[in-house]
């Protein structure tokens, strides 16, 4: 006999119901539970493990990725200058071709300057604009100062810069400018230069800036402004469109859109990325008897 008022303990199986793979409700023992929730902490674990792995990798992308952007931006800058070289180069050879079928003649910036007959809005761009590509039969308008007057399969050939976003749709809006004095045919005085009508009147054309990187002038204030002299500091937009000739003093030359520097192409056939201060150097003051562009080296 048991006494009524005790018991002996008897062991009890907790159960979860559960549906099981066939479809039917069941029991599922709770150490099987606890099975199930240890390896769902596992994997949480896991998961955070490999976020904080994926966090670290992308760091390091990121970090090495702004190490090797100004290396990826310099090449980027000198393949457009080693490409401006190539354009600028047959762009000034066109003026040499145009010499050769022309007794020699050296190119000056308009039509109505040495002699040509022309007029002032028929810039030499309109006289070579066969070696560019252009037809011979048909007649760029020129009534207008810039009209658009180049076709359309010319528009981003050899007259456009590489680093220009512009097409060139006008003659008058080539990347590449002619010096106005003494090589591209005007005195200081405003009136015709005397000498220099030849190629073979430059002493030394290896010495002498004949074209180069120009630049458009830009309305600020309601002016007309072009780019600064040579001792001034060139903040023009690097795409910004060029225009037909230069000042030899520096004004609508280019310098900003090849970071400080300006190609140069020289009566020899020759061309020169120079920087800034090879420019200043020179057109060293005063500018019109500075050995690159004054009126030195010329009978």
């Amino acid at each position: 006999m048991t006494d009524a008022c005790s018991f002996a303990p008897t062991k009890v199986s907790v159960h979860k119901v559960f549906r099981n793979t066939n479809g039917k409700m069941g029991r599922q023992p709770i150490s099987k539970q606890r099975s199930v929730g240890s390896n769902y902490g596992t994997i949480i674990k896991d998961n955070r493990v490999y976020k904080r792995k994926v966090t670290v990798v992308i760091a390091i992308i990121a970090v090495l990725a702004s190490m090797l952007m100004p290396a990826l931006q310099s090449g980027v800058r000198k393949a457009k200058i080693i490409s401006c070289c190539s354009n600028l180069r047959q762009v000034g050879g066109a003026t040499i071709l145009y010499g050769l079928d022309h007794d020699d003649f050296l190119l000056p910036t308009n039509g109505n300057k040495r002699r040509m007959n022309g007029t002032y809005n028929m810039y030499w761009t309109y006289y070579v604009r066969s070696y560019f590509g252009m037809s011979e039969t048909e007649t760029p308008d020129v009534s207008t100062t810039y009209p658009e007057n180049v076709p359309f399969h010319c528009q981003r050939g050899i007259m456009k810069c590489p680093a220009t976003n512009s097409a060139v749709i006008s003659l008058g809006y080539i990347s590449y400018g002619m010096l106005q004095y003494f090589i591209g045919g005007k005195d200081t005085d405003e009136t015709d230069y005397k000498k220099c009508f030849q190629f073979r009147n430059i002493l030394r054309p290896s010495e002498k800036a004949y074209i180069m990187d120009s630049v458009f002038p830009m309305n600020i204030g309601g002016v007309e402004t072009a780019s600064p002299s040579w001792s001034g500091t060139d903040d023009f937009p690097a795409s910004r469109w060029g225009l037909y000739n230069v000042a030899n003093n520096g004004n609508n030359a280019s310098r900003n859109r090849h970071g400080n520097s300006s190609n140069v192409f020289f009566p020899d056939g020759h061309v020169e990325n120079l920087t800034v201060s090879q420019l200043r150097s020179g057109g060293r003051s005063p500018w019109y008897s500075s050995p690159l562009f004054g009126n030195t080296g010329y009978r």
